[in-house]
């Protein structure tokens, strides 16, 4: 049996009431969310639901496991909050190894492995293309992609440990670049260069422009109760004996009202009459 809670089901705030965004702020996510300049800003949506959920999945087959070895079952106590501080280990590391607390840095990356390594903007209304270059030879090949311009020669970029000196500036020199580029002919030019390189895409983008989203069947038209076709997204996962599918979409709110209550409750015809009358339906 799994329970899962905002806090766990011991400790002083097992009775606390709590959502996505409490969670994800007590989590430490919402504090490393934002530009160092700024307010916390946090995920955008309720990430500790699904990191709970996944969590929740783990813990039971651990214990399907423990039951086929011993035929003994289990409880199992979830703490969401815990779920998601699990994935901060290395920040709490850093404060325990080298006395660090790690701080919001907007798109670069916490440990300072690279550089650029950010969002930039490209033409129309808000474009933007995330690049990402770690080792002196991606380098290379990403001034060479982008024309080789003089200040891509300077020394003050030759190495990874300048280029992370010298961010602020990096950052700036990509971005007169990116500006100049239609977001997705840049993700190609850099991606055949080697150089990872992707879109900031927005949901349409997603559902109507992206070939490979489309080649992959994430997305599927279904009819709701209306007759009406709507676009859904299928699980992220294919399965080759069991792909599943999706036929039509949810019903209409109280489509199934009676059936539950005459079937599965075993409610009358009488008390039906009764509760209509009371305008329990209504």
């Amino acid at each position: 049996m799994l329970s899962m809670s905002g806090f766990g089901r011991t400790g002083p705030w097992k009775d606390r009431v709590s959502y996505g965004q409490t969670l994800q702020a007590w989590s430490g996510f919402t504090d490393l969310t934002g530009f160092p300049e700024f307010k916390p800003s946090g995920p955008a949506s309720a990430y500790s639901d699904a990191v709970g959920g996944m969590t929740g999945a783990q813990a039971v087959l651990l214990a399907l496991i423990q039951r086929a070895q011993t035929g003994r079952g289990q409880w199992i106590d979830v703490s969401q909050m815990e779920a998601m501080s699990s994935l901060l280990g290395p920040l709490v590391l850093e404060l325990s190894a080298n006395n660090t607390d790690v701080q919001r840095t907007g798109n670069r990356e916490h440990y300072g492995r690279g550089a650029p390594h950010g969002v930039y903007q490209c033409q129309g209304e808000d474009r933007w293309l995330a690049i990402t270059v770690f080792a002196d030879a991606e380098w290379e090949a990403f001034s060479c992609a982008v024309g080789s311009p003089e200040w891509a020669k300077d020394d003050r970029f030759s190495t990874v440990a300048s280029r992370l000196k010298h961010a602020d500036e990096l950052d700036k020199l990509v971005g007169s670049w990116t500006s100049d580029q239609i977001a997705e002919d840049a993700m190609h030019l850099l991606q055949q260069a080697g150089i990872s390189a992707g879109v900031v895409q927005t949901g349409k983008d997603m559902a109507e422009d992206d070939l490979h989203l489309r080649e992959r069947g994430i997305f599927q038209p279904v009819p709701d109760a209306g007759g009406v076709m709507r676009t859904i997204e299928r699980a992220p996962y294919k399965l080759t004996l069991t792909p599943g599918e999706v036929t039509k979409g949810a019903p209409e709110f109280g489509a199934d009202q009676d059936f539950v209550l005459r079937e599965i409750f075993g409610v009358s015809d009488e008390e039906l009459a009764e509760m209509a009358i009371a305008g329990a339906f209504d």
